[in-house]
């Protein structure tokens, strides 16, 4: 019978770890339970946050009125909910699986039989380590309030509100702020419960046995002692003899110094964890968003391209190590995160692999950009990599790493004022181009299939008309056998000052120098002449 059985689950175990279905099930659930990336989990805990708060609201709506048959239905469906996702909690917790298959693996290289009781007890110790963990006790003492025969385990309502630290983030970081100072904490709580036990004590030696005192039972001294302890002082019971009065002047100042103590160590704890707490912030909104870039690098150059991205209104997340760089941009409402990028995990939690469609290497130093560069292209294969260069020595190397382009600073400051010798005038205005200084603009308009633009020769458009000034075209690399003076890029070829019989076709893109009106103009004729074309 148990070798029946032994064969049966081993069987199972080798079906379910070849089955996807049941794979990507699991793992949907282990999403939704525990990956705090998971578009839906944001859903499911509102979802959960939702049912303690209704649960709570029906234990104080039925002290005083009694609950009809909907009330009743509703708890019902909200034990079942609590019931599934404390099962499936169970569940996704680790995999039997792979236990079974381990230990069937290495029984048979050892030449020995499977064992199905260290199998079972293997299983059930992994299962254990999760239902003895705090989380998980909350979680199943918020289901016994629903044997309302037993109306003292009612009580245990409360503890939903507890389950609250799955789904809260913020009370989870709160929570991890006095986890951190737990030493203190208990020495503490070790401090009080000495100052009260003595108190309490002495007090009821002193007037438990006077029929006039309040104080009858030591629970009444150890009621009052904490009362005054917390300096409270509720007034119900109070000593009356000279002695009892001298314990409680001793018990108030040490409240006062027990509360002057508390308030130190949760003042330090969320003092060290404030930074903390906001940068945890920071990362939940930077998953929110998607096809972002990520500045890896907020100095001169990080501050330019953060600039003109904000700008143009693109979606980009600054990481720098420098405290004050990152001051910088949060001054400037730019998303920021201090973290080193080096590190492959930062690099994760920033979306390189996910939401991050481009990382912008931009440190002063070549070794980190590199580094950077590795990192990030060891996460995502296809994510698009521009990087700083010093010099046109280091160029090579960020190509091996794996970067897309690479860029020099200095190199190109050097070109410019080259340039600004030779001719000025040329110089100053593309300058004003560039920086925006004027209101022209740099723009590349896309021909689309059917208008105005599409099959016409670069000769018959009049540029004058629509006050813009041809600058060359860009097209895929469906090459022509003579497209003039051309320049190849990664995944187009830009063309500088086509000739005037250049035929553009749909899917080209011009690049023009004009106002922003005159540019608006002629994309606004190209969607007019589509929409003619087709009617």
């Amino acid at each position: 019978m148990i070798d029946k059985i032994s064969k049966w689950l081993i069987y199972l175990a080798y079906y379910l770890d070849d089955n996807k279905k049941y794979k990507e099930v699991k793992k949907f659930f282990y999403n939704l339970l525990n990956n705090q990336k998971f578009k839906g989990k944001l859903y499911f805990d509102f979802f959960m946050i939702f049912l303690v708060l209704v649960s709570i609201t029906i234990l104080i709506y039925d002290v005083k009125h009694p609950l009809d048959e909907t009330f009743y239905n509703f708890e019902y469906f909200i034990l079942t909910v609590f019931l599934i996702e404390y099962i499936a909690r169970v569940w996704v917790y680790n995999d039997v699986r792979n236990i079974i298959i381990k230990y069937n693996e290495d029984a048979n290289f050892l030449g020995l039989n499977f064992n199905l009781k260290k199998v079972f007890l293997q299983i059930i110790s992994k299962k254990f380590e999760y239902i003895m963990s705090p989380l998980a006790i909350i979680d199943l003492l918020a289901l016994l309030p629903s044997f309302r025969a037993f109306r003292i385990l009612r009580i245990f309502l409360l503890f939903r509100l507890f389950k609250l630290f799955r789904y809260a983030r913020s009370i989870n970081e709160f929570m991890k702020v006095l986890i951190d100072k737990k030493f203190e904490i208990f020495t503490l709580i070790f401090l009080v419960g000495f100052i009260v036990f003595v108190s309490s004590v002495a007090i009821y030696v002193f007037e438990g046995e006077l029929q006039e005192s309040k104080i009858n039972t030591f629970f009444d001294a150890l009621y009052w002692s904490l009362v005054t302890v917390s300096t409270v002082g509720y007034g119900d019971i109070f000593p009356i003899t000279s002695e009892g009065r001298f314990i409680a002047i001793i018990l108030i100042i040490s409240g006062i110094a027990v509360i002057s103590f508390s308030t130190s160590i949760v003042a330090s704890a969320f003092s060290e964890k404030l930074y903390e707490l906001k940068e945890s912030r920071l990362k939940a909104e930077v998953e929110k968003i998607n096809n972002y870039i990520v500045i890896c690098g907020f100095g001169r150059v990080g501050q330019i391209m953060a600039k003109k991205l904000y700008e143009a209104g693109d979606k980009f997340v600054i990481v720098d190590s420098d405290r004050q760089k990152i001051e910088l941009a949060k001054s400037r409402n730019f998303l920021a995160l201090e973290a080193d990028a080096k590190k492959s995990f930062v690099l994760n939690e920033l979306g390189i692999g996910s939401g991050a469609k481009t990382i912008l290497c931009l440190t002063n130093n070549d070794m980190v950009n590199i580094y950077i560069t590795l990192s990030a292209r060891s996460l995502d294969k296809n994510i698009k990599i521009i990087s700083r260069v010093s010099s046109k020595v280091s160029e090579k190397k960020f190509f091996l790493a794996g970067a897309n382009r690479v860029i020099y600073p200095f190199e190109t400051t050097a070109l410019a004022a080259t340039e600004y010798m030779g001719q000025p005038v040329a110089f100053e205005a593309i300058h004003e181009i560039v920086s925006g200084t004027k209101k022209v603009l740099v723009e590349d308009i896309e021909i689309k299939e059917g208008s105005f633009l599409d099959n016409t020769q670069v000769g018959n458009i009049n540029f004058d008309k629509f006050k813009v000034i041809l600058f060359g075209v860009l097209r895929k690399n469906n090459l022509d056998l003579d497209l003039g003076n051309y320049f190849d890029l990664s995944t187009k070829h830009f063309i500088f000052n086509p000739k005037s019989n250049f035929l553009l076709k749909s899917g080209d893109s011009l690049i023009v120098f004009g106002n922003k009106l005159s540019i608006s103009h002629i994309k606004v004729k190209i969607e007019k002449s589509i929409l003619n074309t087709k009617n």
